[in-house]
């Protein structure tokens, strides 16, 4: 893939982040304990057994969501969150990986897909194919959850660095996507919405901005 003019090469910013990652989740190890939306949200939904969390971070919500009976599958870009959350929790099935690749699971593998704040640092083809991973791995009708980067979160960096497309900028060598509502509509083609909403949430003693959604598979 050609990279964004003003982005730094796609294969170094993938292993930018993984150690950045590392790096924080090193300092901060089982720090934190985060909030349990996931599992207010999902329990609309009763024939939810099977999930798979992208970006799981240090394992707090993995642990909540394995706690309300859930059989859930961790992923993180870096190896230390993915070893800090079987520490946390040694019934969630952990695995280190990049999900803006392809995913290595079957077709039709999951009742859902969470992805809290973990689909805002790529750029719009990477972001697209990588949605459109997660609808292969649901079954049908699955749940996709997920919270993103609102284009007003200003104490998380919204409008700063160089915006190399459309609500995506380049600040200290990585990807970060703002989305606005209509680039969330956009994002989720191929699925039905459910909830699209518009958040602030404490993060780390600061308010954050997210849109947080919920969408159903369609087909």
């Amino acid at each position: 893939m050609t990279p964004l003019s003003g982005a730094p090469d796609r294969s170094m910013a993938d292993e930018d982040r993984r150690e950045y990652w590392d790096s924080i989740h090193s300092r901060h190890e089982l720090a934190g304990t985060g909030d349990e939306w996931a599992v207010e949200v999902l329990s609309a939904f009763p024939d939810i057994v099977s999930l798979l969390e992208l970006g799981c971070g240090r394992g707090a919500l993995s642990q909540a969501l394995v706690e309300a009976g859930y059989r859930v599958h961790a992923t993180d870009i870096s190896p230390v969150a993915v070893e800090l959350t079987k520490r946390r929790c040694d019934k969630v099935v952990t695995r280190a990986m990049d999900h803006s690749g392809p995913l290595p699971f079957d077709a039709g593998s999951f009742d859902a897909v969470i992805a809290d704040l973990s689909l805002h640092y790529f750029d719009w083809k990477t972001t697209v194919a990588a949605v459109g991973e997660i609808r292969r791995v649901l079954r049908p009708s699955g749940i996709l959850a997920g919270r993103v980067n609102s284009n007003d979160d200003k104490n998380y960096g919204a409008g700063h660095g160089t915006e190399v497309e459309p609500g995506l900028f380049v600040f200290e060598g990585h990807y970060k996507r703002f989305f606005d509502r209509s680039m969330l509509k956009a994002m989720l083609l191929g699925f039905e919405t459910i909830e699209m909403s518009h958040r602030e949430i404490n993060r780390y003693g600061r308010v954050k901005r997210v849109r947080q959604f919920m969408a159903r598979k369609k087909g």
